[in-house]
């Protein structure tokens, strides 16, 4: 015999308010960052060329090479001996250099002499898997 009175019994009820914000969150983190690697880029005047339409692809390293013949990776300035640590770097991580991929963006008024040396050391190490940024014509140069 029971003499414990009778709990209430609730009917649980699932609330799905914080999966909710979790996703909505997850989201504009997901789409702030991807805009933010497109924005990153340095705003340059690049060849117009059709190219390959591989363009979305992402790269291990960007290199910019501006009109004064100065170097950018990843937008950072360096010399062409930072660059060449930078790719070392890079294939020590990646274990293979068939495996690093590197996008040059030149500006369109700039020397081919820098974008000569900068694929010279990539020859150099082995880095055979590059792009050179072109400008789509008719839209937007990346």
């Amino acid at each position: 015999m029971n003499l414990l009175p009778k709990r209430k019994r609730r009917l649980r009820v699932f609330d799905m308010t914080p999966m909710i914000d979790v996703v909505f969150q997850l989201l504009i983190f997901f789409l702030f960052t991807s805009r933010f690697t497109e924005t990153a880029r340095t705003p340059m005047d690049l060849p117009p060329q059709a190219g390959d339409g591989a363009i979305d692809q992402p790269a291990d390293l960007v290199v910019d090479v501006l009109t004064d013949g100065k170097l950018l990776v990843n937008g950072v300035s360096m010399s062409l001996e930072g660059f060449e640590a930078k790719l070392e770097t890079s294939i020590l991580k990646f274990g293979d250099p068939s495996l690093v991929e590197v996008l040059v963006r030149a500006d369109q008024a700039a020397h081919a002499a820098p974008v000569n040396r900068v694929v010279g050391v990539m020859a150099q190490r082995d880095v055979r898997l590059w792009r050179l940024g072109t400008a789509v014509p008719g839209g937007e140069g990346r």
